[in-house]
């Protein structure tokens, strides 16, 4: 599958097309969109921008449970270099400088990010300036000799204070102008046609993702599985349409299905894995009942049905873990069972 990459105002989308021919471009991350695309078979993400105020931005613990399911995801420029710098520890990988100023904590604010934009049918076209890439023209400024750092400090002053929809380069050489430093060429400079640091930072995430990124060297990390993140995740897999929202399952088969799945969950939150003997236990409990009794009967037998060996080696690790649940709680098991014999005497 393609790299799904979340994509807003920072980069124009024709352009991140010429950089990564044939990605999944989707609209700035929210919440759920991570487990939307893990939802849809994605192995790599890039996250470059995201929402923040007009819509919930998207979790952190998304982003850790496609790290746990062997995801690669990718943060620049955006909310991506945020997310990055809060979760490069787990795995995530982080791209451009943005990135590095916020993991080495030199910035810390949100803000920094932040721009206001057009809607989807616009491109997301910018309306304001974020103030990393107002820092990052003013220091070029500084390099091209049309402002002394001390000049470009304070304008920098001047600009932090203002609500983000509202920083431009018109306001950075407004103050400059206030300081008694602005000139023609400062001004051109700042209005001149340029890559900004965000759009660099972008770019080098899509030149990453182009070039093959691996999966995270990072330890594997588990996602606890807290009421909050299961209503998201169920959410999401019910809006896929892999839970069937009113069909009920075949009669007689629910109960076991459910058992099964809430077994396998809670086996999945205990870190509680079916040890081999345990597995082969089960399978050869399985081929006994069937008369399998060697691979190519057990290979007729699912070629038969339409089953894959990778299918039937799954249920038997549900059926596994189901076990190991039973005997886990088999006290508790015990005194429910004799409760209910009483109360049905």
């Amino acid at each position: 599958m393609s790299a799904v990459v979340f994509l807003g105002p920072t980069l124009p989308a024709g352009r991140a097309r010429e950089l990564l021919p044939g990605c999944d471009l989707r609209p700035p991350a929210g919440q759920g969109d991570v487990l939307r695309a893990l939802q849809r078979g994605a192995t790599r993400l890039g996250i470059v921008d995201g929402w923040f105020d007009q819509q919930p931005a998207v979790w952190h613990k998304e982003i850790l449970y496609a790290l746990e399911r062997g995801a690669t995801v990718l943060g620049a420029a955006s909310m991506g270099a945020l997310r990055a710098a809060e979760l490069h520890a787990f795995g995530m990988v982080g791209v451009g400088r943005i990135f590095e100023l916020f993991r080495d904590g030199v910035l810390e604010d949100d803000d920094e990010v932040a721009v206001a934009h057009g809607p989807a049918d616009s491109g997301y076209q910018p309306l304001s300036e974020a103030m990393v890439n107002l820092r990052d023209r003013l220091d070029a400024a500084v390099a091209a000799g049309l402002l002394d750092p001390a000049s470009a400090a304070q304008v920098v002053a001047r600009l932090k204070p203002l609500p983000y929809p509202v920083r431009s380069f018109e306001a950075a050489a407004a103050f400059a102008r206030e300081l008694g430093r602005g000139r023609s060429e400062l001004e051109d400079f700042l209005a001149a046609p340029h890559a900004s640091l965000k759009q660099r930072d972008a770019e080098a995430l899509l030149a990453r993702l182009a070039a093959g990124a691996g999966p995270p060297t990072a330890p594997a990390v588990r996602v606890e599985r807290t009421v909050f993140f299961e209503r998201l995740r169920l959410l999401v897999a019910t809006e896929a349409g892999t839970v069937p929202p009113t069909s009920p399952p075949p009669a007689g088969s629910g109960s076991r299905a459910l058992l099964g799945l809430l077994a396998e969950q809670q086996a999945e939150l205990l870190g509680v894995k079916p040890q081999a003997d345990e597995l082969a236990q089960v399978a050869g409990e399985f081929c006994a009942a069937r008369g399998l009794r060697d691979e190519p009967s057990l290979l007729a037998w699912l070629n038969r049905r339409g089953l894959s060996l990778e299918a039937l080696e799954a249920g038997w690790r549900e059926e596994a873990a189901l076990r190991r649940i039973e005997r886990l709680y088999a006290p508790e098991l015990l005194t429910r069972q004799r409760r209910l014999e009483l109360l049905g005497s």
